[in-house]
């Protein structure tokens, strides 16, 4: 492409970006000019490296090497801002040549680690969003995370400058909701700024943001908490472990990876649900290492809640206990997919044989059938076993 026709596309790009944000709800929008960053601006944060260097190793150049590491390392205490990140020191080496400088070399081969950018604090007023690459704005997500608002989980924003203008292209949530939170979009945020991307290279880093970026898992999760000393997660912890059981990253004999499944449980039903839920478990199956997934945890919890003192904790085992955990997932999973269906082939074994049988129908009825499936990503499918004849 040449320079003019290269020059009209960045131009009719400037123009296509401008028009869409012509009518923008702040009309008093002010964008700043780009700014050339100041490194010893108090308000701007900056990692500092350090090279020093002594040409001979003789005794009257070891006073020089120390003088100068003494005062680049008190140079940098001067500014609050800096933070000291290592000195790089070359002793006996000649500056006539950069070859055998082992430590400028690690230093600069280092720098191509660390992406050219810059820190600073911009209203929100002047931060430009909803880009076309970016997902739309989500109100529910915003409400959301304003019910929790914790300041320590913002993130500073990401912004390209290009023109003058802050192109936010990472945090759009999250400058709404510290607006709102705020009251007002004078509020300033922490933004990483980038100044030399262009458009195309904002829409491939948010594209690919999230490419190598393993999610939480539901265990991790938990254990962050216990660690956190949250009440929710030692509370389950405590119950969990006072049937002799553990909780771990993936099924095992004694143990629950169905993580997930236990605190909905507990978040939805309550504690005395998860109690009686883990001691129907346990008495029923007697520590089948099948017994304590998901869809059995939840279709019990379905159980417990659909009937209540209705339900008896001795028949149950007997009559329930009389499949293994084996042949009710066989006969679950006929009837559909999901905890719902292990609930309904659980109460058609309570009610074998029984003069008064509890209804099918309140399984399917108020909070118990409101419930979502609970689904659990250490679930394993289980081998399938003889049906057992009635």
């Amino acid at each position: 492409m040449s320079k003019s026709a290269k020059k009209a596309a960045d131009q009719a790009e400037r123009e296509k970006v401008h028009k869409r944000y012509s009518n923008r709800r702040e009309p008093d929008v002010i964008y700043p000019a780009k700014k050339q960053v100041d490194f010893y601006d108090a308000d701007v944060h900056q990692r500092v490296a350090v090279y020093v260097r002594v040409s001979t190793d003789n005794l009257g150049q070891e006073t020089s090497y120390e003088l100068q590491k003494n005062y680049y390392e008190e140079f940098v205490l001067k500014h609050p801002n800096w933070k000291l990140v290592k000195i790089y020191a070359d002793k006996g080496i000649s500056g006539t040549s950069t070859k055998h400088r082992a430590e400028l070399n690690q230093m600069q081969d280092f720098s191509r680690f660390v992406p050219n950018v810059h820190f600073e604090q911009i209203p929100i007023k002047n931060l430009v969003s909803n880009q076309e690459y970016q997902r739309p704005l989500s109100q529910a997500q915003v409400e959301k995370a304003i019910e929790d608002f914790d300041l320590n989980q913002i993130n500073p924003v990401k912004v390209s400058r290009r023109d003058g203008v802050n192109y936010v292209f990472n945090g759009q949530h999250t400058i709404e909701i510290v607006a709102t939170v705020s009251g007002s979009r004078e509020t300033p945020v922490w933004c990483m700024i980038y100044d030399s991307l262009d458009y195309k290279n904002e829409a491939d880093i948010f594209a690919n943001q999230m490419k190598h970026v393993r999610p939480l898992k539901p265990y991790e999760i938990f254990m962050a908490n216990i660690e956190a000393g949250n009440e929710q997660q030692l509370v389950i912890k405590r119950l969990v472990e006072s049937y002799s059981l553990s909780i771990g990253p993936t099924k095992a004999y004694g143990m629950i990876c169905a993580v997930a499944t236990l605190e909905r449980i507990y978040t939805k039903y309550g504690y005395h649900v998860l109690d009686r839920t883990l001691r129907l478990c346990v008495g029923t199956w007697e520590g089948d290492i099948d017994s304590l997934g998901a869809n059995v945890l939840a279709g019990v919890a379905r159980m417990v809640v659909a009937f209540g003192d209705q339900l008896r904790d001795e028949t149950f085992k007997e009559r329930v206990g009389f499949m293994s955990v084996r042949q009710l997932s066989r006969i679950a999973k006929e009837r559909g997919a999901g905890s719902l269906c292990y609930a309904e082939a659980m109460l058609v074994a309570y009610n074998r044989k029984c003069k008064y049988t509890l209804r099918m129908t309140k399984l399917h009825s108020g909070k118990v059938a409101a419930e979502d499936d609970f689904v659990e990503e250490n679930e394993e499918p289980l081998a399938d076993d003889p049906v057992l004849e009635e």
